[in-house]
């Protein structure tokens, strides 16, 4: 059942009013909320800057208010609720109450945000492909096109046909990260040489060195782990100028570990690096990192079932460790 809550307030915001929906969503008894004020319903930091009463005092003034945004359950959790609260008037016209009307939407807003971090990271992952292609194009129009840079062009086509194929699949499902990638036994020198061409080009690419035994064949959505790599790879080139490695092990699961020379991440920043557009306190202004690279590795991964690990040195430089799953029989 979609529950409604109900909540009649006079007009200092005190609870006089209590519905059962407004019990199931915010988990409060009538008993325990009736005489209480309406604050305790948001955030603290919503308290501070006054948000409760500048929604009455704008009811007041405009008859009614809309609202959407976090508030607290009696357990102390979040949800998302949209709230409208709306001004009554006595015979004198003056405000004597609001009733407010609530509706948990937080799996619609989860869906939402769902939606638009796939998007960014979409947008994101497009750039390194696209520059590469671009490269190429340069060196024609200069007549010093070469065998690498053939072999760059063609990766960097087929990798942005798996994309565009994720994004129409995207628009027949809204909850894209809900699917279940088809996975299959996949070499991982593979998707690290094609990771590779699609990033690196120029100075890039003669930085990086693979490291890699015969053959370790993970459980993988290739297009999917690609972009991941290319993501990881991306980033080490990007915040370091000196040598980059990448080598596949066992150890004991299938593993890729990138490892860059640069800055390092400040270990106060390493719990939160994975967040959306969090950059570290080391990210200097006009460097061409958006702080999503990260975040969509991790997406990425853990949509096939792996994880991505960071350790980092001040001064020495990271190394992001991807771990997937082992080939079926292995």
């Amino acid at each position: 059942m979609y529950a409604v809550g109900i909540i009649g307030l006079d007009r200092n915001g005190v609870v006089r009013q209590w519905n059962r929906g407004a019990e199931l969503i915010k988990g409060y008894t009538a008993e325990e909320v009736l005489g209480t004020s309406f604050e305790r319903f948001y955030r603290e930091v919503d308290r501070e800057l006054g948000l409760p009463e500048l929604l009455l005092r704008t009811a007041e003034r405009e008859d009614h208010v809309e609202n959407s945004g976090w508030r607290v359950r009696a357990d102390g959790s979040l949800f998302w609720a949209d709230v409208v609260i709306m001004a009554r008037r006595g015979a004198d016209g003056e405000v004597d109450g609001y009733m407010k009307i609530v509706r948990d939407e937080s799996a619609e807003h989860a869906a939402a945000e769902d939606h638009r971090a796939f998007l960014e990271a979409m947008a994101h992952d497009l750039v390194s492909p696209l520059a590469s292609l671009r490269w190429t194009l340069e060196g024609m129009e200069a007549g010093t096109v070469t065998g690498q840079q053939i072999a760059q062009v063609e990766a960097s086509v087929e990798h942005l046909l798996t994309m565009v194929d994720d994004l129409r699949t995207h628009v027949k499902n809204s909850f894209v990260d809900q699917l279940v990638l088809p996975l299959q036994d996949y070499n991982l020198r593979d998707g690290v040489a094609v990771a590779v061409n699609v990033v690196g080009h120029g100075e890039a690419l003669r930085r990086v060195e693979i490291i890699e035994p015969t053959s370790v064949v993970a459980q993988a959505h290739p297009p999917t782990l690609i972009r991941a790599l290319a993501n990881l790879l991306d980033n080490a080139l990007r915040y370091s100028n000196g040598p980059v490695q990448v080598e596949v092990a066992r150890d004991p699961v299938p593993t890729v570990l990138v490892r860059d020379t640069g800055r390092g991440i400040d270990p106060a920043d390493l719990a939160a690096i994975f967040e959306p557009r969090r950059r570290g306190r080391f990210a200097v202004e006009g460097d061409g990192g958006s702080g999503l690279g990260l975040s969509s590795a991790r997406r990425l991964l853990q949509r096939q079932g792996g994880r991505v690990d960071l350790r980092s040195e001040l001064g020495v430089g990271t190394e992001a460790t991807v771990l997937l799953r082992p080939a079926v029989g292995t």
